[in-house]
């Protein structure tokens, strides 16, 4: 019978930095995405410029 492993392993550390570093990158490109194409980002600026 093999042994259980309990607690946080190396390749959950990172799993954890990877997932962080592609999640980080994709809320920076969406958000220059909206802003280039007249998203939501702007619409609430002009609502509040308003």
């Amino acid at each position: 019978m093999k042994k259980k492993i309990s607690g946080v392993t190396s390749i959950d550390f990172f799993c954890i930095g990877f997932g962080a570093i592609v999640g980080v990158g994709w809320a920076v490109s969406i958000n220059s995405w909206m802003a280039g194409s007249g998203g939501p980002c702007l619409l609430h600026s002009a609502i509040r410029l308003h």
